[in-house]
């Protein structure tokens, strides 16, 4: 490659390829030196512009966060419905700009411009997708709070329903609707299971809660991306970010922090995939994080795939996989492509992810006639369910749903008072969905 620069200048094949070839090699100095070369030949290129930001970013010096911004909003004036600019533009904002930056404000209101559209379509999923993209970059904007507080209530997510209320009702103390939500919401939760059981505590308007919940522990590693050297270094752990932090939203499930510490530690001696950067799984580098997390919560399942994007399109192929029982419990793949591709794939990965996870609590408290168990509407039951209730040797009882909460619910063992004879406190319990 070098030779045939050297023959010919301005070969546009082989100066993308070398720059490709550097940025696989870690020599990022030199990729952006030949990116910026490419642009300097055809600056409406918008995959030399994106691989030449790529480059600048990794390259990072004292002034690339500017020539780094006014490559992304090049781009994306060529092409406003470039999702994938689009959304390594959003990383860029939150990692290098101020909340007050106007750059991170036209990414925001272009979210609240996609929330808007997605929700007069009834497409709530979507919504709730750019809403929350929205609220990273600009969360004070005034109708970014209000519309989230409307979400919650749509979602019935009493606890940050709450929150954000006593946030707005302070924001705007001459507002009196915000005071008697409050009101009527410490009211009614002066009637649930929670705050008869001591799990909540309401001392004025404040709310100290402690449900003690034990969802399923997920671990997700980063998407393999099966292009060889392709247009967009980045584009697998841009969605993988995108779907970590998409789960990490959902309280039905604990999402485990230990891949981003094994990447952000040297000690871990597990290297990054070159050119894309990311940490897909493998065995190896299944055992050393595994080996790592075992003085804290153990993940059990395990989420991790491949992708590869071609002629406009992007497929994923998922794999969740019961690390306890070494079985693989799902396997699905996901097709996007037009406007918001990204975000689509997103938002049905992590539907499905969700559904493919076994629900789970456990027994909070035995008491002389029935027990209470850490879930509740939130996962799923409802009056009536059948749960079965596990301890270490094996089923120890089965229990129907006499009460429900939000978040917890009172049980009756199915064989009356007797039945509590063989279930203790932090017996593991299951259900069928």
């Amino acid at each position: 490659m070098e030779r045939a620069i050297s023959l010919y200048p301005d070969f546009e094949e082989a100066i993308d390829s070398l720059a490709r070839i550097r940025i696989w090699q870690g020599d990022f100095q030199s990729a952006e030196s030949l990116s910026r070369k490419l642009v300097s030949i055809y600056p409406q290129n918008p995959l030399y512009l994106y691989l030449k930001a790529f480059a600048e970013e990794k390259n990072a010096n004292s002034s690339s966060k500017d020539i780094l911004k006014n490559d992304l909003i090049e781009i994306l004036k060529l092409d406003d419905l470039d999702s994938i600019s689009r959304q390594k533009a959003e990383s860029v904002a939150l990692d290098h700009f101020p909340e007050n930056h106007s750059f991170r404000r036209k990414l925001g209101e272009y979210r609240m411009q996609r929330f808007r559209s997605s929700k007069n379509s009834l497409l709530y999923d979507m919504a709730s997708h750019h809403l929350s993209c929205a609220r990273e970059l600009i969360p004070g904007q005034p109708e970014v709070q209000f519309q989230t507080l409307s979400e919650y209530k749509r979602t019935g997510f009493f606890p940050r329903y709450l929150n954000l209320l006593l946030f707005l009702r302070k924001k705007y103390p001459e507002n009196q609707k915000y005071q008697y939500e409050i009101e009527n919401l410490l009211s009614s939760t002066k009637q649930s299971i929670a705050y008869r059981e001591g799990l909540i505590e309401i001392t004025g308007d404040n709310l100290v809660e402690n449900y003690g919940r034990t969802p399923p522990v997920l671990l997700m590693f980063d998407l393999l991306d099966k292009s060889f050297l392709g247009d967009y270094p980045d584009l697998a752990l841009l969605i993988s970010s995108s779907v970590r932090k998409n789960l990490s939203l959902n309280p039905t499930i604990t999402l485990s922090e230990v891949l981003e510490s094994a990447r952000n530690n040297p000690s871990f001696e597990i290297k990054a995939a070159p050119y894309t950067g990311t940490l897909p799984y493998t065995e190896s580098t299944y055992l050393k994080i595994k080996d790592s997390s075992k003085k804290s919560i153990k993940p059990r399942f395990l989420i991790y795939g491949s992708l590869k994007y071609e002629n406009h399109s992007l497929h994923i192929d998922w794999t969740i996989k019961d690390s306890k029982h070494e079985k693989v419990l799902s396997t699905f793949r996901i097709f996007s492509k037009g406007r918001d591709f990204i975000p689509e794939a997103v938002v049905r990965s992590v539907s499905k992810i969700l559904a493919s996870i076994p629900p789970s609590g456990s027994v909070l408290k035995v008491k002389d006639e029935d027990l209470i168990v850490n879930v509740g509407a939130l996962d799923g039951l409802k009056k009536g369910s059948k749960i079965q209730i596990y301890n270490s040797s094996g089923k120890s009882g089965e229990a129907t749903i006499e009460e429900i909460d939000y978040f917890l619910s009172r049980a009756v063992p199915d064989n009356g008072i007797n039945g509590l004879k063989t279930i203790s406190e932090g017996d593991r319990i299951f259900w069928k969905r």
